[in-house]
């Protein structure tokens, strides 16, 4: 299964943006990422993995429909 990652970007100090992925070419994304947002420039990346997720289900006479799914970062 491929992990969640979530990326967040902090430009001196303060929230830039994140950037979540799920790909199996992780290791790419964070070269890359790293490449654009280079620690001499000022920027900061914290990486974080989503160890779990928060699911909304709906249950009917039909049976079970996944309606949103959200995954949680630590």
């Amino acid at each position: 299964m491929v992990k969640h990652y979530r990326l967040i970007v902090s430009y001196n100090r303060r929230a830039w943006c994140h950037i979540d992925s799920n790909v199996p070419w992780i290791d790419e994304v964070l070269e890359d990422i790293q490449t654009r947002f280079p620690s001499d420039a000022g920027y900061h990346i914290e990486i974080l993995v989503a160890t779990d997720e928060h699911r909304i289900v709906e249950y009917t006479s039909q049976g079970p429909r996944l309606l949103m799914s959200e995954p949680t970062f630590y």
